[in-house]
């Protein structure tokens, strides 16, 4: 009898999430894709894949396969396998530090510990007719019976023997094994051999970071694995010298000229029903090839517009961006993704400035990927200062087409300093006035553009649009404030001889 096995492997967005740099989260993301495709690996030898099509191309911590073998011994043997590929990369990874692992003093006994209770595995199964001619129907079983399995989650306790222990610095639920009692000199800094061979690349563990298992095997296969990965100061920086290479490194006391980088997250929109809509099992393969398409596709777009793919698997993304590129990347993506897979995307951009602590960036952007998914096939923007509230705009992906307009326009000074405030004050005036008709609004305007002495052919283009519609200019003035801070140019600078 053959039998519809679905498997989820985690955990995903805590676990990459947790970390206080962009080199933590890419070393989490590539450690799950990794055991990811090793777990395809695994299945493709006494399975049929279907979910993803190949192994090659597992990126997303779901896989669905059908199977003749016995379901139950097929998915404890894979479990077993992923916890003990996950134990021999911890010990591999600990050989690569130098000069020696006893230099961090951990404990290592519970490290294992952790280790085994870390990953998160649940498996479903249903029986299937040997033509897969009732594929569809047993699909939706067994998804519905791994979404019971998950709700019914294991929650074996571990004994950490932690009393008097530095909780985790990156995850609290965690006790450290590790303690670093003060800075190393500099020839006796802990650093990690890369697998490519070249120079060791410092484990950069501040003198008051105490991690657990979790987080230092992040740490380490991220320095062993991945090499130097960009800082968010280098993202910030990208957006004046686009060309700064990773390893570009300047006096921390010294600021940056336009100290602000993006992240964008995106998500696909209705993929639930886009895979419902898929009855047989070459249908769910082909879509897997459209998103391993799309991934590929968008890894190859964040990178031209100099940012880092931090995760892109299935309909999900994550990533870290120059503030100057981040919205036409954004759409480059939407195209893209519309292109291969033929559905909507929504996302959410975060600008902030690098120093701010990573974690209240990455919920600022996911935060504004929920705004987005209200609308659906939107892109939210939201703006953190480090004074003042946020600033968030929200628009479907065509309202968004003008952006490099926008940007050329305060580039070429062809925009006063205060405008957009003032735009901004005029729409909340008018909001509250019984008198003002949209005419009349339209004609403020070129009134208050005319006194600023404004010739830009974009802001003009923009008036027919105020007219027309009631809330248009409102979300104008807050564009235009986004736009202005995305331009790079400094607050006096973007004036030019405008008052």
């Amino acid at each position: 009898m053959k039998h519809l096995v679905s498997i989820s492997i985690g955990p995903v967005q805590g676990f990459i999430a947790a970390g206080r740099r962009p080199g933590d989260l890419f070393a989490g993301s590539q450690l799950l894709q990794d055991l990811a495709r090793r777990a395809a690996e695994e299945l493709e030898n006494q399975a049929e894949l279907i979910f993803p099509h190949s192994s090659e191309a597992a990126a997303s911590n779901k896989l669905l396969a059908v199977t003749e073998s016995d379901p139950r011994e097929l998915t404890e043997n894979l479990r077993q396998h992923l916890h003990e590929r996950l134990l021999g990369e911890w010990e591999d990874l600990l050989k690569r530090v130098t000069p020696g692992i006893n230099q961090l003093n951990l404990n290592l006994e519970l490290a294992k510990g952790q280790l085994a209770h870390f990953l998160e595995f649940y498996a479903a199964w249903y029986p299937v007719s040997d033509d897969l001619s009732d594929y569809g129907d047993a699909r939706q079983k067994v998804e519905a019976l791994l979404a019971s399995r998950k709700i019914l989650r294991d929650f074996a306790p571990l004994d950490q023997h932690d009393a008097g222990v530095f909780k985790s610095s990156l995850d609290p639920s965690w006790a450290a094994i590790l303690k670093h009692p003060e800075q190393p000199e500099k020839d006796q800094e802990v650093k990690v051999r890369p697998s490519n061979g070249e120079a060791p690349v410092p484990l950069r563990i501040k003198e008051n970071e105490h991690l657990d298992a979790i987080s230092l095997l992040k740490r380490i296969y991220g320095a062993a694995t991945l090499g130097a990965v960009p800082t968010t100061r280098i993202f910030a920086r990208r957006s004046i010298e686009p060309n700064t290479p990773l390893n570009a490194e300047r006096d921390k006391n010294d600021p940056e000229k336009q100290p602000y980088f993006a992240v964008l997250v995106a998500d696909g929109d209705k993929m639930g029903q886009l895979i419902a809509n898929k009855k047989t099992p070459s249908e769910h393969r082909e879509l897997s090839r459209q998103l391993a398409g799309f991934a590929k596709k968008a890894k190859d777009a964040i990178s031209d517009y100099g940012g880092m793919a931090v995760y892109a698997g299935g309909d999900d993304l994550l990533a870290f961006l120059p503030v100057t590129g981040a919205v036409s990347c954004a759409r480059e993506i939407y195209d893209i993704f519309h292109d291969e897979v033929g559905n909507n995307l929504s996302a959410g951009i975060a600008v902030a400035h690098y120093r701010q602590p990573l974690s209240i960036t990455l919920d600022a952007a996911r935060a504004a990927e929920r705004e987005a998914k209200k609308e659906r096939n939107s892109l939210a923007i939201t703006l953190q200062t480090r004074s003042g509230s946020p600033t968030t705009v929200t628009g479907h992906w065509d309202t968004y087409t003008d952006w490099d307009a926008m940007l050329t326009a305060y580039k070429n000074r062809e925009l006063p300093r205060g405008l957009a405030y003032e735009l901004q004050k005029l729409a909340l005036e008018w909001k509250g006035s019984p008198v003002l008709t949209q005419r009349a609004l339209r004609k403020e305007v070129e009134r208050i553009l005319r006194q600023k002495g404004v010739a830009s052919a974009w802001l003009s283009g923009q008036l027919d649009k105020i007219e027309e519609d009631t809330g248009f200019l409102a979300e104008l003035s807050k564009r235009m404030l986004l736009t202005r801070f995305f331009t790079s140019i400094k607050e006096e600078q973007r004036a030019g001889s405008h008052n």
